[in-house]
């Protein structure tokens, strides 16, 4: 589906992102990230939004090092 120009999200929407990493079978990484419109909003500059929360760099750093 192409949906040409700008994009914004919308209030009261739960949305989610999937990805894979590598190619064909070897697939190294799976991920699926869930998020509210709201909870984006409320991300101060430097947060990311992972495991379900707002987190700095280097939270978020520690987080990648336990899950890999």
């Amino acid at each position: 589906m192409d949906r040409g120009g700008p994009q914004r999200l919308l209030t009261g929407r739960d949305y989610w992102f999937s990805g894979t990493v590598g190619q064909g079978e070897n697939v190294d990484y799976r991920l699926v990230v869930t998020f509210a419109a709201d909870d984006l909003t409320r991300l101060e500059p430097g947060q990311v939004w992972a495991d379900e929360r707002a987190m700095g760099r280097d939270a978020f750093d520690e987080l990648v090092d336990d899950k890999c």
